[in-house]
């Protein structure tokens, strides 16, 4: 519901909003990049937030140029207001070589990196080419590849050590190479790479997928991956030494693959997705994983998390769907944001009425996952999986979070091959501020329900304002400015002087309690007050 009310007085308007809604809600759907035709495909998405300016994004994705699909090379988005506009353009081409696979990762400096596969023909070598940007991602720079080989080499993750500890700004790359999971490592930028570790012991066949590699919060670095020896078995592997050596794996659990393509006609794998929480909360340190498993039948997520004593817990399904509902869940992808909030996404199948109709859904848990709520759809519409001998949606999707925002990134195919698209998810603990009235007498009086009988006498309030005629010049409350942090209720004067003739103000109101806060609230799309809750002017 939304309110909009303007008052004329002597020499101004005064204006003011405020929205309601569920704790959980997506925002519109929009494309990182519309194609001048429908011969281009884009799929394999990642990416990654600067660590120091929540509005700074940066992606990367698989672009393929034509119908044929045989000569992927990779583009990169920027956005600087959390991602609800983006820039994008094609990294320098290989020579007459294939790259694919992009993953993208930011250095605690706001350094950020970009590294794929690139392939040739038969016989030729396989290399991770790496590429640097020093603005933000900008330009881009080449550097020293990750790994040259001539052996089937696929699949590397990059991730930057952003944890403070003593390998901070130490670069990681794993990759897959014939059944088994190496990795190096870079002191210098990517000006040379470390030789190449395998990270499980010999005898033991890993699958293609394996899970992305991931930075814990004292330098420890884990990456998942599937054992196909038979059994087959979900596991993870650690390094305590920044990448020099690795413990031996630890099972998660057994694993009833999904394989191949039984009922889609795009592949698909149990690929798990790792996450360590580093929030400093009660959670602190603990590794979480979720993957897909076909047991009952049709694809769900399982989830598990590993206590530093016990291990790893038996997984627990997902998904709230009928169990054995033959309607599959696919490419997982979690991360844990900096308040230990435990964030799914995936691509979904259960409103699928035969046609292969996916919709991307997500769930979260905000007690580090001991309970997650119910599961909720993020994308606006279906969109058909491919078919046919050129089919294929890429083989994971991206997602990155910040505090109470969250914005996954997937292949989509509603209006071409497939577009990169994304979604804002707000996911704020206290309700929005409704009600919001302006009345005139001594003073402006800016009044608002008071959330007091819902979240206790210790909700406050901070207030934002700012001129409309800024408003309608940048369209992004890049004008607004903290009117009022901490105002203990209802009802707030405004004692600054009138606007002059002809101009006006606004006023948006956010609730906060200790830790926890609620949004500024929504607008058209693109929805400019993404900025205002990434980066609130009130500071908490």
């Amino acid at each position: 519901m939304a309110w909009l009310r303007s008052w004329t007085v002597p020499g101004a308007v005064f204006f003011s909003l405020a929205f309601s809604w569920a704790a959980v809600v997506p925002g519109p759907d929009r494309a990182l990049h519309e194609d001048p035709g429908a011969d281009r495909r884009q799929v394999e998405p990642s990416v990654a937030t600067d660590p120091g300016d929540p509005l700074h994004l940066v992606a990367a994705s698989e672009d393929n140029v034509a119908v044929t699909f045989d000569q992927p090379q990779i583009r990169v988005y920027l956005s600087r207001d959390g991602g609800e506009s983006w820039s994008s353009s094609q990294l320098p081409q290989g020579q007459t070589r294939k790259r694919e696979e992009p993953s993208v990762t930011f250095c605690a400096d706001g350094t950020v990196y970009v590294c794929m596969r690139e392939f040739g023909g038969a016989g030729e070598d396989q290399s991770f080419p790496v590429f640097r940007s020093l603005d933000g991602g900008q330009s881009w720079e080449e550097r020293t590849p990750a790994q040259v080989s001539p052996g089937a080499r696929a699949y590397p993750s990059i991730v930057c050590d952003d944890s403070g500890g003593a390998y901070t700004g130490r670069l990681h790359v794993r990759y897959v190479s014939v059944g088994k999971i190496y990795a190096v490592y870079s002191d210098d930028q990517a000006a040379s790479w470390s030789d190449p570790v395998k990270v499980f012991p010999t005898g033991e066949f890993a699958s293609n997928f394996p899970g992305q590699m991931v930075v814990g919060p004292s330098g420890d670095v884990w990456i998942g991956y599937i054992k196909q020896t038979a059994p087959s078995e979900i596991r993870t592997v650690v390094s305590w030494d920044g990448g020099v050596t690795w413990d031996p794996p630890e099972t998660v659990s057994r694993v009833t693959e999904v394989v191949g393509q039984p009922k889609v006609d795009y592949y698909r794998s149990s690929q798990p997705t790792l996450a360590i929480d580093r929030s400093g909360g009660p959670g602190h340190g603990k590794a979480h994983v979720v993957f897909s498993d076909a047991t009952t039948g049709d694809s769900d997520l399982l989830y598990s998390q590993r206590d530093e004593v016990l291990g790893w817990f038996p997984p627990v399904r997902l998904n709230d769907d009928a169990e054995g509902n033959g309607k599959d869940q696919d490419f997982p992808r979690m991360v844990i944001d900096p308040r230990g909030v435990v964030r799914v996404v995936w691509l979904d199948h259960r409103n699928d009425p035969g046609d292969g109709s996916i919709e991307v859904w997500g769930k979260l848990s905000r007690d580090g996952g001991q309970n997650f709520e119910a599961d909720f759809q993020i994308s606006d519409r279906s969109f058909l999986a491919p078919t046919g001998s050129k089919a294929f949606l890429g083989d994971y999707i991206g997602l990155t979070a910040s505090d109470f925002v969250s914005r996954p990134l997937w292949p989509d195919r509603r209006s071409d091959e497939g577009d990169i698209y994304t979604a804002v998810i707000r996911d704020f603990p206290l309700d929005e501020v409704g009600g919001v009235r302006v009345t005139r007498g001594a003073g402006t009086t800016v009044s608002w329900t008071s959330l007091d009988p819902v979240h206790g006498p210790e909700t406050v309030y901070a207030m934002v304002s700012g001129a409309l005629a800024d408003l309608a010049a940048d369209g992004g409350y890049l004008g607004a400015g903290c009117l009022q942090s901490d105002i203990p209720d209802t009802p707030y004067v405004d004692t600054r002087p009138d606007p002059s003739a002809g101009e006006g103000v606004y006023y948006i109101l956010q609730a906060r309690k200790a830790d926890e806060r609620g949004s500024f609230g929504a607008a058209t799309s693109p929805d400019a007050r993404v900025r205002l809750d990434l980066a609130p002017p009130c500071a908490p």
